[in-house]
């Protein structure tokens, strides 16, 4: 189950070349993601972030730029390799938002682009970083949704 987490869900490429569609939610997912979709002068629907990057803490630029992007923050406890009930109804909340929301989590937000692929409506775009091979770019479709309904179905028969 770990090797499906680590092979990307969408397209390896750079956040200079992520087009976003009119009228359709754009979700960055990590630390440095968040920070550059910022910088390059994007506006993410919804940032998630941890404060941490490569096991390290974030530069205090790259802190203050998260803590202060979005009007409302939602604070989240969730430990590493886990998706929480807490982060995942914090996925739900933040996806009916009609302004800027961030969700700063407490512990590790890496597995957190899961929750958004089968909750966000088709179309969206969600952005993640993954470690060794750069910033994925997924649009949410039924083929993304039914894969990671049988991913969740596994996930849970696990438990």
């Amino acid at each position: 189950m770990r090797e499906e987490f680590r092979k990307p869900f969408g397209k390896i490429t750079c956040i200079k070349n992520i087009k976003i569609s009119a009228g359709k939610k754009f979700i960055t997912v990590g630390d440095a993601v968040s920070f550059s979709s910022i910088q390059n002068g994007m506006k993410p629907d919804v940032i998630v972030f941890d404060n941490i990057e490569k096991r390290k803490p974030v530069n205090v630029e790259v802190k203050k730029c998260l803590q202060n992007y979005a009007g409302k923050k939602i604070v989240v406890k969730n430990p590493a390799g886990c998706i929480t009930e807490e982060l995942w109804n914090a996925v739900k909340i933040v996806l009916q938002a009609n302004s800027s929301v961030a969700i700063e989590v407490e512990g590790e937000e890496d597995l957190t682009a899961f929750p958004f692929f089968l909750e966000a409506d088709i179309g969206t775009v969600v952005v993640y970083g993954l470690l060794g091979k750069g910033v994925v770019e997924v649009k949410v479709d039924k083929k993304l949704k039914d894969k990671c309904t049988e991913l969740l179905k596994e996930m849970k028969q696990g438990l």
